[in-house]
Formats: C-alpha cells, sequence, structure tokens
C-alpha cells in the first residue's frame, strides 16, 4: 500500500511539473522567459555576471535592466537592451501656452516650435529632443527602451528649450520664438502636471473634492497648486 501511495505522489508531482514546463514553453513561444523554466535566481546571477564582464572587457556600456522580477538545461537567446549611460534619461513633455497680454486683452505672446518632448541625462550634461513617433518605438512603461538612435547634445549648446529647463532667463529672450498670437485668451482651466492647473479669465472656481467643495475666486492668469486629488473641477 505504501509503495501505491509513494507512486501516485511521484505521478502527481511529475504531472505538475509537465503542466508547468508546457506552461513555459507557451511562454517562450510568446516572446518571454517564464521563470518556470528558469528560476530567477540563476537569470539574476546571469546578469551580474554579463555586468561584471562589461565593465571589465566593455568599458563604457551599462545594462538598462540589471534586475529580474518575480531543470533541464534549456539555451535560449536574449535581447538585453545595452546603454552606454549608467541610468536612464529623464523623458519631460513640453508644453508652451499664450500668456495674456494685459488683464482685459484676448491677444498673448507665445513661444512657438517647441518640440513635444524633452530628454536630459541625469547628470545635466546632455540633452535631445523626442516626438510621439520616436515614443511610439519605444517599449516598458516607467523605464522604456527605444531602439533607435538619438542624437545627444552637450548642455554647453544653448537652445530655448534647455534655457527654459535651466530657468536662465535673458537667453530665453534671445532664442525663444515669441510671437503674437490673437484672441486665444477666452475662460478656459488647462491641465499643466497631476495636481496643477492653469487658469484662464476664470471668475470662480468649484472644487469637488472625496469629502468637500469647496468655490474659490478666480482670476485672469494663474498656475494653481492642488494637494489633494480633485474628483472634479470648474470654473
Amino acid at each position: 500500500m505504501g509503495i501505491y501511495v509513494e507512486q501516485l505522489e511521484a505521478a502527481s508531482t511529475f504531472a505538475e511539473q509537465l503542466l508547468e514546463f508546457k506552461m513555459g514553453v507557451m511562454d517562450l513561444v510568446n516572446g518571454k522567459l517564464s521563470p518556470l523554466l528558469v528560476p530567477t535566481s540563476i537569470m539574476s546571477s546571469t546578469l551580474a555576471d554579463i555586468q561584471n564582464i562589461m565593465l571589465t572587457k566593455y568599458n563604457g556600456f551599462q545594462l538598462s535592466v540589471s534586475s529580474i522580477n518575480d531543470g533541464s538545461s534549456l539555451f535560449v537567446t536574449i535581447k538585453l537592451p545595452v546603454s552606454y549611460m549608467r541610468v536612464p534619461l529623464i523623458l519631460y513633455s513640453v508644453l508652451s501656452v499664450p500668456v495674456p497680454i494685459n488683464s482685459t486683452s484676448t491677444h498673448g505672446t507665445q513661444i512657438l516650435d517647441l518640440p513635444k518632448l524633452f530628454l536630459m541625462s541625469d547628470d545635466h550634461q546632455y540633452y535631445s529632443y523626442f516626438n510621439e513617433i520616436d515614443l511610439s518605438m519605444c517599449d516598458g512603461n516607467y523605464v522604456m527602451s527605444c531602439s533607435l538612435g538619438i542624437a545627444l547634445v552637450l548642455v554647453t549648446s544653448s537652445s530655448c528649450v534647455l534655457s527654459i529647463f535651466a530657468n536662465e532667463k535673458d537667453q530665453v529672450k534671445s532664442l525663444c520664438d515669441f510671437r503674437f498670437v490673437q484672441n486665444v485668451i477666452k475662460p478656459s482651466v488647462v491641465e499643466v502636471s497631476y495636481n496643477q492647473v492653469l487658469l484662464y479669465k476664470t471668475n470662480y472656481i468649484s472644487m469637488e473634492c472625496t469629502h468637500q467643495h469647496k468655490v474659490i475666486a478666480g482670476c485672469d492668469f494663474l498656475i494653481a497648486d492642488f494637494f489633494l486629488t480633485l474628483r472634479h473641477l470648474s470654473h
């Protein structure tokens, strides 16, 4: 009887391992390397070994991905994103809005011909431009890997966007293309960031939060900071 129970347990274990192997192979067919085939510890150790090899023999290059989230020998080819920079570039969205020429006019001045996206290195030594088409070719969410060449420019080469980023007002005045735009100022609310909005010619602001409703006075032109999550904002 004991031998029969042992055989059943062995058969159950084998069936479970076979199922995991099939699931791992299915992931492999879809371009994913499953920890069911190669344990996370082995992959993490392999990446560490690759990084050490690159540091000793290919100085100047870094693995963009250096960690893994959570049998028999299985040899696969893995495509790893490689960068000569230690940390990823920082991506900024560029927003240009008209500024009223006075409190009564509907005309304003605005910087035109700005890129939609702006790249800056972590050490603030290099920068570049980006666009939505380039962004669509990248993979990933918080850290993105892009299979395209990006020409980086030293910050010693001035530009309008770089001057705005560094808050160099004299450079902004000389390098940026300020234009007079007609009839663009009208009552509106423009989202600047997660907790900032730009108000144009607003008499009042009605804010609805989770447990509170509040009405405050508006203004002609103002960037307002909100430290609470708003459910609804109207003017």
